[in-house]
C-alpha cells in the first residue's frame, strides 16, 4: 500500500510509484475563506483547472438534484457513483447553501459528511450500467471546511480502494493553512494514477482519535480519463509555474 503526503499551497506533482510505468500525478490548491462562498478561490480553481486540463474526458456532478435519504446514487458519464457512509450512526446528508462554514461550489447543495477516523466516513463505489465494478484512475473534488480548529491533529485521509476492499493507495490532504484558517477553508483535490493502479471505490477518513470528529462538505466530484502525461520536461515547467504563481498570489496578499 502506498501513502502519500504533499505539502504545498499550490501544486501539480508527478510522483513515481516504485514500479516500471507507474506514475502519480496529483493536484491541490487550498484558501482560508472563511466559511464565506464570494471570497475568491484562486488555489483550489487552479488546481481543479489544471486537474481537468491533464484529462482526456471528464464528469463532473455538483449534487444539486440529490437528496436525502443515503444512500444516494449519481450518474458521471457511464459510470454509477453511490455514495453511503461506513458509519451507520453518522450517515452522509445534503445541504443547502453556507452553513457552518460548509457551502456549495457550483449550484446550491453539496455533501456533508461527519468523519471519526481514518475507516469511518464517506465512501463512494463505481460500478457500471450491469453493475460490475467500474475502474477508474483519475478522481477530483472540492472540500470545504475541513479543519485541524478544534483538534490539530485532524488530517483528511483519502483511500482509493480495490474490490475487497483492499486499499491500493492512501492519500495524506496536503493542507498548510495554520488550524484557525482552515475553519471554513476549501481547497481542491485530484489525482491521476497508472492503469496499474486502477481503483473501485474511494474513502474518506481522517487521523482524529477517541471521540473527536470533523463535519465537512463534498462538491464537484469528478471522473475522467487521463490525457497524455507529461514528460519530466514539461513536468518541471508545470511545477515552477505553479509555485511562481502561488509565490506571486502570495506577495500581493
Amino acid at each position: 500500500m502506498l501513502r502519500w503526503a504533499v505539502s504545498l499551497a499550490l501544486v501539480v506533482v508527478l510522483i513515481g510509484a516504485g514500479q516500471a510505468g507507474a506514475s502519480i500525478q496529483i493536484f491541490f490548491g487550498e484558501d482560508a475563506v472563511g466559511g464565506d462562498p464570494s471570497m475568491p478561490r484562486d488555489h483550489a480553481n487552479a488546481a481543479r483547472d489544471n486537474f481537468l486540463a491533464s484529462l482526456g474526458m471528464s464528469w463532473t456532478e455538483g449534487f444539486d438534484d440529490a437528496s436525502d435519504p443515503t444512500p444516494f446514487v449519481k450518474e458521471l458519464g457511464d459510470v454509477t457513483a453511490t455514495l453511503s457512509s461506513t458509519n451507520s450512526l453518522y450517515p452522509i446528508s445534503i445541504a443547502s447553501g453556507a452553513s457552518s462554514n460548509r457551502f456549495p461550489i457550483s449550484g446550491d447543495q453539496y455533501v456533508t459528511s461527519r468523519v471519526t477516523s481514518q475507516t469511518g466516513g464517506l465512501m463512494i463505489s463505481f460500478t457500471d450500467s450491469t453493475g460490475a465494478d467500474s475502474w477508474q484512475t483519475a478522481v477530483g473534488f472540492f472540500a470545504t471546511d475541513v479543519d485541524a480548529y478544534k483538534y490539530e491533529s485532524d488530517t483528511m485521509i483519502l483511500s482509493l480502494l480495490d474490490g475487497g476492499p483492499s486499499t491500493v493507495a492512501t492519500f495524506d490532504m496536503p493542507q498548510t493553512l495554520i488550524p484557525s484558517a482552515r475553519d471554513g477553508s476549501v481547497f481542491f483535490f485530484g489525482v491521476i494514477v497508472d492503469p496499474g493502479m486502477q481503483f473501485n471505490a474511494i474513502r474518506f477518513g481522517n487521523d482524529t482519535i477517541g471521540s473527536q470528529y470533523d463535519v465537512w462538505g463534498l462538491d464537484d466530484l469528478t471522473l475522467g480519463t487521463p490525457g497524455v502525461v507529461p514528460e519530466p520536461g514539461s513536468l518541471m515547467v508545470w511545477i515552477f509555474l505553479g509555485l511562481t504563481w502561488a509565490g506571486w498570489r502570495w506577495y500581493r496578499r
